[in-house]
């Protein structure tokens, strides 16, 4: 059976604390993992201590005594060593003397780093070597028995009193010791280019990333896969995601309902693609969503129905001018299409689209605002959409402003998340609702801290 090892500074409560009487960080460690051999770094304040009482030593032997063992152990002097917070020193100091005590390992010996005693400089750069070097070995943290900052008193130390008076000796008393864990360095560096990739809402460049690290069952990624599906629009399998993985406690859709939802969620995809500058495919989603908002606007606004006069409405939505002749309404509907095509061709019914639409609801409503909005939408979606779309060019604000005559991509994407509150989908003054996918974003983050 391997030895297990331990590599500690010593600090000022080490070994028995002067104050409360229990054991410091160092004799705690050796006491509850039952250290073979303790390397003991000390400066020359430390030094001193050792010389005048062997304190240090002393509690070792009485703990090995207690223990019915023998406890090794070695000092590292250092009585050049006087300027103990300076953090310049100890990286290659510590470093040194891990290497040296990893050359004399066996294959089955194990070595623990005390994080506890000693100055922060020194425990700061343990857990650094720990970590930078990737070493296979435990790092230890030992909590202190009030919960609270220790004090370092030295005088009228009594050693030997003290260690009689230990609570830490009496049978049954607490394991105050904490293993600290410590990821590699390469898994560091592959969770924050992760939650990079999260805070860009590149969920699946992030799930690629974070398969790499075997997370596969843990509650953030399962999150990463809901998030991605969520960006490729497929709502239904978000929604059985939530419920089949036990999400819904940790994160739900500001809006469930069928439609509503589709439509709200489409739009948060096209806030996305405008943070991340694809300009093209913004404005390539403009028209669909034009469509399903006009016709909502329409029927909340307007009290019309589009289903009524359209050829099989599961399908791609055609005029049917039977539909339309057969009562009032549609009567009145087809007027206003064939009074706003008098000019050239006329009226041909066809495919449905967002500036038919545009001008019943310009001819029907008593809302300025409203009929001032829907213009805009549909002024933009025919000036950048089609001029994007028959083009060779590079689409950037830059270009849409000179499309639109001073409108900029921004401005379109406000002009959406108005017509989407006078389409009854959310309440036009939830603001926060909008930032839907950045809390989902710190929901993943927090639970990869956890």
């Amino acid at each position: 059976m391997g030895r297990t090892l331990l590599f500690s500074p010593l600090g000022g409560t080490d070994p028995i604390s002067n104050t409360n009487m229990y054991d410091g960080a160092m004799l705690h460690i050796v006491r509850h993992y039952r250290i073979d051999k303790v390397y003991l770094y000390m400066s020359r304040e430390i030094i001193q201590y050792q010389e005048a009482d062997e304190r240090y030593t002393y509690c070792l032997k009485k703990l090995g005594e207690l223990q019915n063992r023998e406890i090794q152990y070695e000092l590292i002097r250092r009585p050049e060593l006087i300027e103990v917070q300076d953090f310049e020193i100890f990286y290659r100091e510590f470093k040194e003397e891990i290497d040296k005590i990893r050359k004399e390992m066996g294959e089955d010996d194990e070595l623990i780093l005390n994080l506890s005693s000693g100055t922060p400089a020194m425990k700061s750069w343990l857990l650094v070597i720990r970590t930078m070097n990737e070493l296979s070995c435990k790092a230890v943290q030992v909590v202190t028995p009030d919960r609270a900052m220790n004090e370092h008193r030295h005088k009228d130390y009594q050693v030997k009193e003290l260690w009689e008076l230990d609570p830490d000796n009496e049978e049954g008393a607490e394991n105050r010791c904490r293993e600290v864990p410590c990821p590699s360095l390469s898994r560091v560096r592959q969770e924050v280019n992760i939650r990079k990739l999260i805070r860009e809402y590149d969920y699946h460049a992030a799930r690629e990333l974070a398969s790499e690290l075997k997370d596969h069952e843990k509650p953030y990624m399962k999150l990463i896969r809901v998030a991605e599906k969520r960006e490729l629009l497929d709502m239904d399998a978000v929604e059985k995601e939530l419920k089949t993985n036990h999400l819904k406690d940790l994160y739900r859709l500001p809006i469930r309902e069928g439609e509503k939802r589709d439509i709200f969620e489409y739009a948060l995809v096209m806030q996305i693609r405008l943070r991340r500058g694809e300009y093209a495919d913004f404005i390539r989603s403009i028209s669909p969503i034009l469509y399903e908002l006009f016709k909502r606007i329409m029927e909340k606004k307007l009290g019309i129905c589009l289903e009524k006069y359209v050829k099989d409405p599961e399908k791609k939505a055609v005029w049917d001018s039977e539909k339309l002749s057969k009562d009032m309404e549609g009567k009145e509907i087809l007027k206003i299409l064939e009074e706003a095509y008098k000019f050239g061709d006329g009226f041909r019914g066809g495919n449905v689209y967002p500036v038919h639409m545009q001008k019943i609801i310009r001819a029907k409503s008593d809302d300025k605002e409203l009929k001032k909005l829907v213009g805009e939408l549909r002024e933009a979606e025919e000036k950048v959409r089609n001029l994007a779309a028959h083009q060779i060019v590079s689409v950037n604000e830059e270009t849409i402003r000179k499309w639109t005559e001073g409108h900029d991509a921004e401005q379109i994407m406000n002009d959406i998340k108005k017509a989407i509150g006078y389409a009854e989908i959310i309440d036009i003054a939830n603001k926060e609702v909008w930032n839907s996918y950045d809390q989902m974003n710190e929901v993943i983050i927090r639970l990869m801290d956890e």
